[in-house]
C-alpha cells in the first residue's frame, strides 16, 4: 500500500500522505522502493531536531550533493537539481514536521514538478488536514492522495515482496502474513523470520554430498541465486539469506587455508639454504596468528577455544627451545670461526 502510494507519486509527480501506526511496514516499503529505484527515489528521515525548515534544507543538500550553506541558496539549488529529474522525495517519520515546513516542501514540489510522499503516523495527515480552517484549505488541496495503512489491510503480496531476497516458501508467507495482521504488525513478522530464519532449511543441515556441491560452487563463483535455484530443483527451499550465512565463513575459511599453505611452501622453498631454527620460527609465527583468529572468531566453539589457548602455551615453550638452538648454534659459530683463525695464523 505504502509502496503504490509511493510509486504514484513518483509517477504523477503529485503530493501524497500515507499514515498508520508503528509497525504496519511503512519504513521497510520506503526502503524496498528506494531499492528497486536507487536513482528515482530520494529518501530523508526526519528527527526532531531536523523537524526545521533549515533542518530539513540540511537533509535533502546531503542527499543531493549540495554545498551551498544558506538556507534559501539551498532551496534555489535543489529546486534547480530536482526539476526535470524524475525523481520522488520520500519523508519518513514526516510527523515530526510543522506547517510552516510542510509548506516549504509543497513550494518545492510545486516550482521543481516532483512527487513528495509524506509517510508517517496520523499526526501529519492531521496537520495537512486542519480543522478546516482556510489557512490549511491550500495544502490539503495538494493532497493527491492518501493512505490509512492498518495491519488487516496488509496483503499477501506485501509480504512476498519484503521478503522476496529469501526465496521463503508459500506456507511461511501465509504465517508470517497471520503475524502482521496482528497488534505487532510488519515489525513483529520481520522479528520472527529473524530469529527463525533457520527453520525454514540450513545448509549445514543438507545431506553432505549437496552440502559439498553447494561448497564447490561457491568456490566456482556461483551467486547466491543460483545456488537457491539449484537448491531448489534438488527439493530443498533455502533462502539466500541462509546461503550466504553460510557462504561467506566457508569462503573466508578456504581463503585462510589458501593463503597458509602458499605461505608455509614459501618459507620452504625461500629457507633451503638458511638454518632450520628460522624456519621453525616463521612457522610458529604463521601458527601462532591462526589460533588468534580462532580464538577471536564468535563461529568457533569454547571448547576449540580452550584448545587453541593451551596450543599457545606448547608453541611459547617451542620457541624458547628454538631460540637456545640458535644460542647454540651461535656459540658453535663462533668457536669454528675462532679455531679457523688460530689456524689461518698458523699458516701464513
Amino acid at each position: 500500500m505504502v509502496y503504490d502510494l509511493i510509486e504514484y507519486c513518483h509517477i504523477q509527480g503529485k503530493i501524497a500522505v500515507a499514515y498508520g501506526d508503528a509497525g504496519t511496514g511503512k519504513t521497510m516499503a520506503i526502503k524496498q522502493y528506494q531499492k528497486k529505484h536507487p536513482d528515482g527515489a530520494i529518501v530523508i528521515t526526519v528527527s526532531p531536531c531536523f523537524a526545521s525548515i533549515t533542518g530539513v534544507n540540511e537533509l535533502i543538500a546531503e542527499q543531493l550533493k549540495i554545498r551551498e550553506k544558506i538556507a534559501r541558496k539551498i532551496y534555489g539549488e535543489a529546486v534547480a537539481k530536482l526539476k526535470g529529474s524524475n525523481k520522488v522525495l520520500i519523508i519518513d517519520e514526516a510527523q515530526h514536521l510543522t506547517v510552516r515546513v510542510i509548506n516549504h516542501l509543497r513550494c518545492m514540489s510545486d516550482e521543481s514538478g516532483i512527487g513528495i510522499a509524506f509517510v508517517g503516523n496520523e499526526e501529519i495527515y492531521l496537520k495537512m488536514k486542519g480543522s478546516g480552517q482556510a489557512f490549511y484549505a491550500q495544502l490539503y488541496s495538494r493532497i493527491a492522495n492518501n493512505k490509512h495503512v492498518l495491519t488487516s489491510q496488509i496483503t499477501k503480496e506485501d509480504i512476498a515482496l519484503l521478503f522476496e531476497d529469501s526465496a521463503i516458501e508459500e506456507k511461511a508467507i501465509e504465517q508470517l502474513l497471520a503475524i502482521s495482521r496482528t497488534n505487532y504488525g510488519i515489525r513483529g513478522a520481520v522479528n520472527v523470520f529473524v530469529n527463525t530464519a533457520g527453520a525454514y532449511g540450513k545448509v549445514d543441515k543438507l545431506p553432505e554430498a549437496i552440502r559439498k556441491e553447494v561448497e564447490n560452487r561457491f568456490l566456482e563463483g556461483h551467486t547466491y541465486e543460483e545456488i537457491a535455484a539449484y537448491l531448489k530443483e534438488m527439493g530443498h527451499n533455502i533462502s539466500k539469506t541462509s546461503i550466504h550465512r553460510y557462504g561467506k565463513p566457508f569462503l573466508q575459511k578456504f581463503e585462510s587455508v589458501r593463503l597458509a599453505k602458499e605461505f608455509a611452501q614459501l618459507l620452504a622453498e625461500d629457507n633451503i639454504d638458511r638454518p632450520t631454527t628460522e624456519l621453525h620460527e616463521a612457522n610458529n609465527a604463521l601458527i601462532s596468528q591462526m589460533i588468534m583468529e580462532a580464538l577471536i572468531s564468535d563461529k568457533v566453539e569454547q571448547q576449540t577455544k580452550l584448545d587453541a589457548a593451551r596450543s599457545i602455551a606448547t608453541l611459547q615453550r617451542a620457541q624458547v627451545q628454538n631460540e637456545r638452538l640458535k644460542l647454540n648454534a651461535r656459540k658453535e659459530a663462533g668457536a669454528v670461526h675462532t679455531e679457523l683463525k688460530k689456524l689461518k695464523e698458523q699458516v701464513f
